[in-house]
């Protein structure tokens, strides 16, 4: 028998939804309803579809700059590497702010200092793997004539503290559905607007984003139908032993297309409501057994996290528990800050974001999707205790425990 290997994150695809897929490339177009939908669901004016989360957000950066004269986009020093690629691709200059490692919110200070720029477009707070961060403080202290732009592409459908939507305080948002989010339709990028003058930019800029290719929209369904077999934990194993997939790899590039979502997109939205729902009750169960049986030193609370994020005392420690647990879809997120990606570092040269390189170093994450079994949760915790164990620093300047 194969070995049974858990993605370290996963949205599964049903039949239906691949067949709706199918149809949708020889039926009328159901885009309008799918943005309908989606606008009333986020408690938005209007929503945009694209893609990939990263052709949306360059585009709504760009309609941002027909509304204001800022050139300078403030965004989390740990992310993913997608939005400063969108934001170097929309001709803007992009501004870390250092994250708080104990919250993955942004660090006070270096959000003060960094909302002194004079030229600042717009700030970008994140709930990164759908840990709820505070929208309302950001906006609090920002001017006026500064937007803020909610990152929810890690966070569709989570609830915070306070019982509203991710993604609905800011003036847009924007959400993914790539592969391993909350829910995916394989590729795919929505903005969500709640501003009357962006969703005008945004209206005008979007009459000019192209439709795919016929052949794009082949090549999609072909992924969608070998993602919905190969993400299952029988067969994940073939997918994670080719290195050239590259999956869960970080990769900076500028040079991505910007195209509407292609109707099998659409289509494989089928019940997208009813899967949401199913998926994220899913990892609600996961988070609250994994807080049972190894802690939180990354307080989520209960939401039905993307991943479920562990900060460990080491390098060696989080590298000891990755090598030991990947087959339980133990992982690393993003290797270096954003400071760290080669082809910026030039701009943040002697800049330091401690909270950020904590995070590149020393974060793990383990699943929480609906392939995680209760046994998976038990080998998870046996291996947090063993690799605790092993290599928890002593001594006055230990750090937090993470399991």
């Amino acid at each position: 028998m194969l070995a049974r290997v858990l993605a370290p994150t996963a949205a599964p695809l049903d039949g239906p939804a691949l067949l709706a897929a199918a149809w949708a490339a020889i039926t009328p177009d159901r885009s309008a309803q799918l943005t309908r939908e989606f606008a009333e669901f986020v408690s938005a004016d209007e929503a945009f579809l694209f893609s990939s989360g990263k052709a949306a957000l360059t585009v709504l950066l760009k309609a941002l700059t027909t509304l204001r004269p800022g050139r300078s986009v403030a965004i989390p020093a740990y992310t993913c590497y997608s939005v400063p690629a969108s934001v170097v691709r929309a001709g803007l200059n992009p501004v870390l702010i250092d994250v708080d490692p104990r919250t993955l919110d942004f660090d006070e200070s270096s959000l003060r200092q960094v909302l002194q720029r004079p030229d600042l477009l717009c700030v970008l707070p994140t709930h990164l793997f759908g840990v709820s961060v505070d929208v309302d403080r950001v906006r609090s202290l920002c001017r006026p004539d500064v937007f803020v732009v909610e990152d929810a592409a890690q966070a569709l459908g989570v609830t915070g503290r306070d019982g509203r939507l991710l993604g609905t305080r800011g003036d847009a948002t924007l959400f993914s559905l790539a592969r391993g989010k909350h829910l995916t339709c394989g590729h795919g990028g929505i903005i969500a607007v709640r501003h009357p003058e962006i969703a005008t930019a945004c209206r005008a800029l979007y009459a000019e984003v192209p439709a795919p290719s016929v052949v794009d929209g082949v090549v999609r369904w072909i992924e969608l139908a070998v993602m919905a077999v190969c993400i299952k934990p029988s067969l994940y194993w073939l997918p994670s032993s080719l290195p050239f997939l590259g999956l869960g790899r970080s990769v900076y590039a500028t040079d991505f297309s910007i195209v509407r979502l292609p109707a099998v997109s659409v289509g494989a939205m089928h019940r997208w409501r009813a899967r949401l729902a199913a998926a994220n009750r899913a990892r609600q169960e996961t988070v609250e057994q994994l807080r049972a049986a190894i802690g939180a030193n990354i307080d989520g609370g209960s939401a039905p996290l993307l991943r479920y994020p562990v900060l460990m005392d080491s390098v060696p420690q989080r590298d000891q528990l990755i090598d030991t647990g990947k087959p339980f879809g133990a992982g690393t997120m993003y290797p270096t800050s954003i400071a760290g990606i080669p082809e910026l570092r030039d701009r943040f040269a002697g800049q330091r974001y401690s909270g950020a390189e904590i995070l590149a170093t020393r974060l793990a994450t383990l699943p929480t999707h609906q392939y995680v079994r209760a046994s998976d949760v038990s080998a998870l915790q046996a291996i947090c205790d063993r690799v605790r164990h092993r290599l928890e620093p002593t001594g006055a300047g230990k750090a937090v425990s993470a399991c």
